[in-house]
């Protein structure tokens, strides 16, 4: 017995030596990881600098004996996708993969033991060729995940039921603005209010804080002048997980800045407190400077600043017909779904809508988002703005890009466990639904309320005049941490990842310094 699981062992040894050498081979056509990592600025000395220190110069089966030998001590390299250890990233998700694994082998032995059994005393029966059937198809087995269904409340009532209900209620139509808000926001129920993980690997999606520190150590140089001309305190709009908190509070310690009031809104009380468990980690000498607000201040002064926010706001979705503008919202299907309605826009919206239709000269069937809600909030700040300036990064365009002929579906879309999909009605509660910012209504409603337009770039732009690229410099070269942090300012930085689409725009009253962010490519005329 012994020897036969000895001959096992040594199989099992040569067959995945075997495979490993195979995908290593391939992995060698697939891309080259320093041009990935560096980007095709990086000088030749940098690229020779960096394939040394990822040990890229030696010869393939150097290489290839190198990596045995660590996996062998349980050590796969660095993920230069995720900027993280591969044996860490593994270990994340090995409880979740063992669940899944040990649920599946219940079910297999549950069912698969009688089936035999039956199958082999009833040979030839309709039954035991009916089981041998089943046992071949692909998808009996794999394919078993955990079950998730929308939230629900205490009762037993779905986000989803809730909704319906309302919709019924309201006549069987309910505004995609109204629709959006609930999903989102509905008090223990919506997505942002709920306790399902939303930020991060684990989560649905990455934000530029989450990716590196880089992020908010470069955001914290255009901080530090604008709490400098107006008061020292800072209040972050919608914090996520914290990670952005954390960052600001110790770089503008290091800078010598720090504010003696860090104010965080936030209206979710799982986020408020998965923030305050991030701050206490990263920084919690500086946790007593942290204070939850329930709503905006009725007056500030400092620094307000808001990554990712306005996105994530209600908004109206609106269709240019031939018979005139149309609101797109839900209503009910015949077995009781959410679908899509239509009605005569009215009031603000319908104003809005006929602005745009006639800025941009939008053909009929045209369809698109107008975020009242966006514009209310900029506006907002015009009464209770004494001095400062609000940093405002997110996605989006300019109007004339925002509401482009080529763009004649609009800007809705959805994250769910890292993918995107267009499909609002889809696991109501459980995945975030966004759209892109007009930016143009953004500054129209802040300069209608007597704030100034300070700056509009892209961020990648925005993070080059902050210093981000003098950051990484100071990182020592060719160690872990530099890789990972170069692997994350491309993504930060480069056009195609989150440098172009993401924009940076600040806003205020009382500024008279140009602002460091925007100090080159500022394109404010675009708006």
């Amino acid at each position: 017995m012994l020897a036969f699981i000895l001959r096992r062992l040594l199989q099992a040894v040569i067959v995945m030596v075997t495979v490993a050498f195979i995908a290593f081979m391939l992995f060698q056509f697939v891309g080259d990881p320093v041009a990935i990592l560096l980007g095709q600025d990086a000088t030749p000395d940098q690229v020779a600098e960096m394939r040394a220190a990822l040990g890229l110069d030696k010869p393939f089966v150097v290489q290839f004996w190198h990596f045995l030998v660590n996996a062998a001590q349980g050590e796969f390299g660095l993920s230069l996708r995720q900027g993280a250890k591969v044996s860490r990233l593994i270990a994340e998700r090995f409880p979740a993969t063992l669940e899944l694994s040990l649920v599946a082998a219940f079910i297999a032995l549950a069912l698969g033991v009688p089936m035999g059994v039956y199958a082999a005393l009833r040979r030839g029966s309709f039954m035991s060729q009916l089981f041998m059937t089943l046992s071949l198809l692909p998808r009996f087995f794999p394919g078993i995940t955990r079950f998730r269904s929308t939230p629900t409340t205490p009762d037993g009532r779905s986000l989803q039921q809730a909704i319906v209900e309302d919709v019924a209620a309201a006549g069987g139509w309910m505004s995609f603005a109204r629709f959006m808000e609930q999903v989102l926001y509905r008090p223990g129920l919506g997505y942002y209010t709920a306790g399902a993980r939303k930020f991060g690997a684990a989560g649905d999606f990455v934000t530029a804080p989450e990716i590196s520190a880089l992020f908010g150590r470069a955001l914290a140089r255009q901080v530090k002048p604008v709490l400098a001309a107006s008061s020292p305190a800072v209040l972050e709009v919608g914090a996520g997980s914290g990670r952005l908190a954390a960052d600001l509070l110790l770089e503008l310690e290091r800078l010598g800045s720090l504010p003696e009031r860090y104010c965080i809104l936030d209206l979710s009380a799982d986020l408020r407190q998965r923030q305050q468990q991030t701050i206490a980690a990263a920084a919690p000498h500086l946790l007593s400077r942290v204070e939850w607000l329930d709503c905006l201040p009725e007056r500030f002064s400092g620094a307000v600043v808001a990554n990712e926010l306005l996105d994530a706001m209600p908004a109206h979705i609106v269709a240019w017909r031939d018979e005139g503008i149309v609101e797109r919202g839900v209503s009910l299907d015949a077995q009781g779904g959410f679908t899509w309605a239509e009605r005569p826009a009215s009031g603000a919206l319908l104003a809005a809508a006929g602005e745009i239709g006639a800025q941009c000269q939008l053909p009929p069937g045209f369809e698109s988002e107008i975020s009242l809600a966006v514009r209310a909030w900029a506006a907002e700040w015009g009464h209770r703005l004494d001095r400062g300036a609000l940093l405002l990064i997110d996605y989006g365009f300019p109007r004339r890009e925002f509401y482009h002929q080529q763009r004649g579906r609009g800007t809705l879309m959805c994250h769910y466990r890292h993918h995107a999909h267009p499909d609002p009605f889809y696991l109501p509660g459980l995945q975030d639904v966004t759209v892109h910012v007009d930016f143009t209504s953004v500054i129209a409603a802040a300069h209608g309320a007597g704030l100034d337009l300070l700056g509009y770039t892209s961020q990648g732009q925005f993070l080059l005049n902050c210093g981000i690229l003098d950051l990484l410099a100071a990182i020592p070269g060719g160690t872990p941490e530099y890789i990972r942090a170069s692997g994350a300012v491309n993504t930060l930085l480069m056009p195609h990842e989150m440098g172009e689409l993401f924009k940076v725009i600040a806003i205020g009253r009382g500024i008279e310094e140009p602002l460091r962010g925007f100090a080159s490519g500022d394109q404010g005329w675009r708006l």
